[in-house]
C-alpha cells in the first residue's frame, strides 16, 4: 500500500485489512509448529552447552587442547542455534500481522496528514488575525499625522501577539510620540540657551525666522556652523 493518502479522503472510509477465521487458524498453526520445533533445538543446544563445559567444573580435570577446541566450538554452537532459533520463532510470530501493520501504518499516515492540515490552517489564520491587527495598529499611527519616525521604529514586537490589546498598544504609540516630543522640547531649549550665550542664531521652533533673505541666510550659516 502506497504511504500517501489523498486528503479529502474520509479517514473513517479507509478499510481495516480483514483476516478471515481460516486464515488466522492457519497462521496460528504455522506459529505453534514453528514454536515446538525452535524450542525443542533451543532445548537440545541447552544440553549440548551443558555436556561441553560441565567437566571443566570438575576439581582436578586437566584439558586436552584438542578436546578443547571441540568443547568450544560446540558452545559457539549451541549458542548460534538459539539465536537463529529465536529469529525465525520471531518471524512467525510476526508474520500473521505484516499485512495489518501496512494497513494501520496506511492509516496512521493519514492521520498524521491530517494533522498537518489542521496545523497549517491554524498558522494561515494567525498569520491572517497579525496582518489584520498590524493594519488596525498602522491605521492609528497614519491618524496621528506623526512622521518623525516611522511605526517600525517605535513598534514593540508583542504588539502582534494574540494576548496584546489594541488599547494598550493604542497608549503605548501615544507615549511613545509624547517622548519624541518632550526629548524635542529638551533639546530645543539646549540649542536654545546656547545659541543665546553665542549669539549665531533664532531659537529653533521657538520665533519666526525674520523676513529678510539675507538675514534668513545669515541665520541659516549660523545654524550651520552650530550643527
Amino acid at each position: 500500500m502506497s504511504d500517501a493518502v489523498p486528503m479529502d479522503l474520509m479517514i473513517a472510509d479507509l478499510q481495516i485489512s480483514a483476516i478471515s477465521d481460516s486464515e488466522l487458524e492457519e497462521a496460528f498453526h504455522r506459529v505453534l509448529i514453528e514454536h515446538k520445533d525452535a524450542v525443542a533445538s533451543i532445548h537440545q543446544s541447552m544440553k549440548d552447552a551443558d555436556a561441553a563445559y560441565r567437566k571443566y567444573l570438575e576439581p582436578g580435570f586437566e584439558p586436552i587442547e584438542e578436546e578443547a577446541k571441540k568443547d568450544r566450538a560446540n558452545l559457539n554452537k549451541a549458542e548460534k542455534n538459539i539465536s537463529e532459533k529465536f529469529a525465525s520463532l520471531k518471524t512467525a510470530y510476526e508474520r500473521p500481522l505484516e499485512r495489518i501493520e501496512m494497513n494501520i501504518k496506511e492509516i496512521r499516515n493519514a492521520i498524521k496528514g491530517a494533522s498537518g492540515v489542521v496545523d497549517s490552517k491554524v498558522k494561515a489564520y494567525e498569520e491572517a488575525q497579525k496582518s489584520k491587527k498590524y493594519g488596525e495598529i498602522l491605521a492609528y499611527f497614519e491618524s496621528k499625522k506623526f512622521d518623525l519616525v516611522t511605526l517600525e521604529q517605535i513598534s514593540n514586537s508583542t504588539w502582534l501577539n494574540k494576548g496584546a490589546k489594541m488599547k494598550d498598544i493604542r497608549e503605548q504609540i501615544d507615549a511613545a510620540i509624547d517622548r519624541i516630543y518632550r526629548d524635542i522640547e529638551v533639546l530645543v531649549k539646549m540649542v536654545t540657551e546656547k545659541r543665546k550665550r553665542k549669539g549665531l542664531c533664532d531659537p529653533l521652533l521657538t520665533k519666526p525666522v525674520p523676513s529678510s533673505t539675507a538675514k534668513v541666510r545669515q541665520n541659516e550659516k549660523a545654524c550651520e556652523s552650530f550643527f
